[in-house]
């Protein structure tokens, strides 16, 4: 495995300006010493490394530049001198391509750095990348997987430990994608696409409507968790359950204008709603988009949103020339001790704490909740 030792085998880092073959070992070192990391205390180091030996993350990209319009130059000139269109295509192609090599390593620069800032987070909450196919095996039973769609996939899995003050759980986070196929009626121009049949003899064109299906992505990211204190039950705000038949309203009006609420029974459904509960879920609904609250037959939580990947964070801003490592050799260390939160995910773990502690019997909770929790 790589660590910060390989980094210190390359030579002549102290050059304000790495040559491009230098550079582009120095990048698939970084690269492979980052994601080989189990501690944020490994990534750290490689911004540490950066910042106390001046390394700077570019290389002459200016000169290379210059010789691709130098090259383009000649280039016509050469095609003029002999009138030949095959020098002019040759010469202009391998322009091009000095170019376009010049602006893909300096784009690497801030991929690289981006993904060593998303690591480095990643490692801040505990996240060590799992397998997706067991996780999609037990969460099988989930409405989000039990629909008729077959075309899907899971990824962005990652398992972590929560600690709060009080509680504390396993989860794990995952990314699902549906594709639903459906006839679109939106639209005009979408609903129908035109064909046509021709005949060659005698010659006609007969246009023809037919109708038009469209794939429909349905991209879902959440936390899944065990939670033995209920199952069967969906709470949505993306619409009403197809796999558990009761419904059920709360008291609260707002609650009900926001969430649909499905399960196996009614009771269950009231006991899991306990006043504390609602309020819960309502304030997690303010942080996430298109919340979803269910808990498969087999006791399995799954917190969901529609907003995006939870572990996404706000990347650099590299147009601040102290956060580029083009132009700074501190620049990196800054990325990796900036607090970037998952703010989603913050979200999720949040209503997955209060979900346990307001149902789990060890926790001693007042009057209104337990006697809400016992009807």
């Amino acid at each position: 495995m790589a660590t910060i030792a390989a980094l210190k085998n390359h030579q002549g880092w102290m050059y304000p300006v790495l040559t491009r073959k230098k550079l582009t070992s120095v990048l698939d070192t970084l690269n492979e010493v980052g994601m080989a990391a189990r501690t944020k205390a490994e990534i750290d180091e490689l911004g540490a490394h950066l910042a106390d030996n001046k390394i700077v993350l570019r290389y002459s990209f200016g000169k290379q530049i210059a010789l691709g319009v130098g090259v383009f130059v000649l280039t016509y000139f050469g095609a003029v001198l002999f009138d030949s269109s095959l020098v002019f295509i040759v010469g202009t192609g391998a322009a091009i391509a000095i170019v376009l090599d010049a602006i893909r390593l300096r784009a690497r620069v801030g991929i690289l750095c981006g993904q060593l800032v998303e690591r480095s987070v990643q490692l801040d909450y505990g996240l060590v990348p799992v397998e997706p196919e067991p996780i999609r095996a037990r969460a099988a039973k989930l409405e989000e997987i039990d629909k008729d769609s077959s075309v899907r996939r899971i990824w962005h899995t990652m398992q972590a430990r929560y600690q709060g003050t009080d509680v504390g759980f396993s989860y794990i986070t995952c990314h699902f994608e549906r594709a639903d196929i459906a006839k679109n009626t939106s639209q005009p121009s979408q609903q129908m696409a035109l064909s046509a049949d021709i005949q060659f003899f005698p010659f006609r064109i007969r246009p023809k409507l037919r109708a038009k299906k469209k794939d429909s992505i349905v991209p879902r990211s959440g936390i899944l968790a065990e939670f033995p204190y209920a199952s069967g039950l969906r709470i949505s705000s993306t619409g009403r359950s197809s796999l558990y038949p009761k419904e059920y309203e709360p008291a609260s009006y707002d609650f009900r204008r926001l969430f649909s609420c499905n399960g196996n029974n009614d009771a269950g459904l009231a006991r899991f709603l306990n006043p504390a509960t609602v309020d819960a879920i309502l304030r997690a609904s303010r942080a996430v988009e298109g919340l979803v609250v269910e808990v498969s037959k087999d006791n399995l939580l799954y917190l969901s949103t529609s907003s995006g990947n939870v572990t996404d964070i706000e990347l650099p801003d590299y147009g601040n020339e102290r956060l580029d490592p083009a132009k700074t050799s501190e620049a990196l260390q800054r990325l990796l001790q900036m607090e970037r939160p998952m703010q989603r995910l913050d979200a999720l773990l949040k209503l997955a704490h209060e979900l346990v502690k307001y149902h789990d019997s060890n926790f001693v909770v007042n009057e209104d909740i337990s006697s809400s929790v016992s009807a």
